[in-house]
Protein backbone atom coordinates (compact mmCIF):
# COMPACT_ATOMS: atom_id res chain seq x y z
CA UNK A 1 0.00 0.00 0.00
CA UNK A 2 1.69 3.56 -1.30
CA UNK A 3 1.14 6.32 0.97
CA UNK A 4 -0.84 9.09 0.05
CA UNK A 5 1.40 12.21 -2.23
CA UNK A 6 0.32 14.75 0.72
CA UNK A 7 2.20 12.88 3.54
CA UNK A 8 5.94 13.52 3.60
CA UNK A 9 8.42 10.94 4.50
CA UNK A 10 11.69 12.09 6.87
CA UNK A 11 14.08 10.67 4.56
CA UNK A 12 17.33 9.05 5.70
CA UNK A 13 20.66 8.95 4.62
CA UNK A 14 22.07 5.39 3.56
CA UNK A 15 26.29 4.96 3.04
CA UNK A 16 27.47 1.64 2.73
CA UNK A 17 30.01 0.35 5.30
CA UNK A 18 32.63 0.53 3.40
CA UNK A 19 33.41 2.86 0.70
CA UNK A 20 33.79 1.77 -2.67
CA UNK A 21 37.08 2.88 -3.03
CA UNK A 22 39.38 3.14 -0.34
CA UNK A 23 41.70 5.46 -1.85
CA UNK A 24 41.42 8.19 -4.22
CA UNK A 25 44.28 10.74 -4.91
CA UNK A 26 43.37 14.15 -5.57
CA UNK A 27 44.80 13.91 -8.73
CA UNK A 28 42.41 10.89 -10.14
CA UNK A 29 39.75 13.10 -8.51
CA UNK A 30 40.25 15.70 -10.73
CA UNK A 31 40.74 13.50 -13.65
CA UNK A 32 38.24 10.51 -13.13
CA UNK A 33 35.60 12.25 -10.79
CA UNK A 34 35.93 16.23 -13.18
CA UNK A 35 36.21 17.13 -9.27
CA UNK A 36 38.18 19.68 -10.45
CA UNK A 37 37.88 22.02 -6.86
CA UNK A 38 37.57 19.23 -4.51
CA UNK A 39 40.38 20.37 -2.24
CA UNK A 40 39.89 23.87 -2.38
CA UNK A 41 36.05 22.94 -1.40
CA UNK A 42 37.16 20.54 1.04
CA UNK A 43 39.57 23.28 2.69
CA UNK A 44 36.64 26.00 2.63
CA UNK A 45 34.12 23.42 4.25
CA UNK A 46 36.89 22.35 7.28
CA UNK A 47 37.00 26.50 7.55
CA UNK A 48 33.45 27.08 7.99
CA UNK A 49 33.36 24.30 9.84
CA UNK A 50 35.96 25.61 12.21
CA UNK A 51 34.69 29.02 12.08
CA UNK A 52 30.72 28.92 11.65
CA UNK A 53 30.37 32.99 12.14
CA UNK A 54 33.07 33.75 9.48
CA UNK A 55 31.59 36.02 5.93
CA UNK A 56 32.07 34.13 2.90
CA UNK A 57 35.58 36.17 2.08
CA UNK A 58 36.54 35.25 5.77
CA UNK A 59 36.06 31.37 4.59
CA UNK A 60 38.07 31.62 1.69
CA UNK A 61 41.22 33.79 2.98
CA UNK A 62 41.01 30.83 6.16
CA UNK A 63 40.53 27.91 3.60
CA UNK A 64 43.56 28.88 1.20
CA UNK A 65 45.65 29.01 4.58
CA UNK A 66 44.24 25.36 5.33
CA UNK A 67 47.16 22.43 4.27
CA UNK A 68 45.72 19.11 3.88
CA UNK A 69 48.25 16.21 5.54
CA UNK A 70 46.52 13.42 3.32
CA UNK A 71 46.62 12.88 -0.34
CA UNK A 72 43.69 10.75 -1.09
CA UNK A 73 40.32 9.65 0.41
CA UNK A 74 37.87 7.28 0.25
CA UNK A 75 35.11 7.39 -2.75
CA UNK A 76 31.82 6.36 -2.37
CA UNK A 77 29.98 5.20 -5.72
CA UNK A 78 26.35 5.54 -4.38
CA UNK A 79 24.14 6.75 -1.59
CA UNK A 80 20.45 6.18 -0.62
CA UNK A 81 17.55 7.86 0.80
CA UNK A 82 15.63 5.73 2.87
CA UNK A 83 12.14 6.63 4.66
CA UNK A 84 9.27 4.61 6.07
CA UNK A 85 5.85 4.71 5.55
CA UNK A 86 3.77 5.97 8.25
CA UNK A 87 1.82 3.04 8.38
CA UNK A 88 4.72 1.25 9.08
CA UNK A 89 4.67 -2.07 11.20
CA UNK A 90 7.87 -2.98 12.78
CA UNK A 91 10.40 -5.42 11.06
CA UNK A 92 9.19 -4.05 7.72
CA UNK A 93 12.06 -3.32 5.83
CA UNK A 94 12.87 0.70 4.37
CA UNK A 95 11.65 2.08 1.18
CA UNK A 96 14.12 3.14 -1.07
CA UNK A 97 13.34 6.62 -2.19
CA UNK A 98 16.11 7.59 -4.94
CA UNK A 99 20.14 6.84 -4.94
CA UNK A 100 22.75 8.70 -6.09
CA UNK A 101 25.70 7.76 -8.27
CA UNK A 102 28.88 8.50 -8.89
CA UNK A 103 31.16 6.50 -10.80
CA UNK A 104 33.71 6.79 -13.55
CA UNK A 105 33.70 5.78 -16.84
CA UNK A 106 35.41 1.69 -16.38
CA UNK A 107 36.22 -1.54 -18.58
CA UNK A 108 33.93 -4.44 -17.87
CA UNK A 109 35.14 -8.18 -17.53
CA UNK A 110 34.87 -8.55 -21.44
CA UNK A 111 37.32 -5.14 -21.60
CA UNK A 112 34.34 -3.17 -23.07
CA UNK A 113 34.42 0.42 -21.86
CA UNK A 114 31.34 1.15 -19.52
CA UNK A 115 30.56 5.30 -19.71
CA UNK A 116 30.35 6.76 -16.11
CA UNK A 117 27.47 7.92 -14.99
CA UNK A 118 27.34 11.14 -12.37
CA UNK A 119 24.14 11.99 -10.78
CA UNK A 120 23.57 15.73 -9.44
CA UNK A 121 21.94 16.18 -6.21
CA UNK A 122 20.72 19.22 -4.54
CA UNK A 123 20.34 18.59 -0.94
CA UNK A 124 19.75 20.89 1.94
CA UNK A 125 21.01 19.68 5.77
CA UNK A 126 19.54 21.09 8.59
CA UNK A 127 21.42 19.61 11.86
CA UNK A 128 19.90 20.60 15.64
CA UNK A 129 20.66 19.37 19.16
CA UNK A 130 17.70 16.68 18.34
CA UNK A 131 18.54 15.58 14.85
CA UNK A 132 19.86 15.63 11.26
CA UNK A 133 17.39 16.43 8.78
CA UNK A 134 18.15 15.99 4.50
CA UNK A 135 15.59 17.80 1.99
CA UNK A 136 16.93 17.84 -1.22
CA UNK A 137 15.72 17.06 -5.18
CA UNK A 138 17.76 14.38 -7.38
CA UNK A 139 17.54 14.90 -11.07
CA UNK A 140 19.04 12.05 -12.33
CA UNK A 141 20.63 11.86 -15.59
Amino acid sequence: MSDPPCFIHQCFLYLPKFPSILAVSMKTLKENYSATFFQAALCCFIAQYQNPALNLWQIEEVASTIHLHFFKVPVYHFLKFQSHSLYDILGTPPLIVDSIYAKPTYKNKKNNEVSGRFDVALVHFQNTKECTTIEGNILNQ
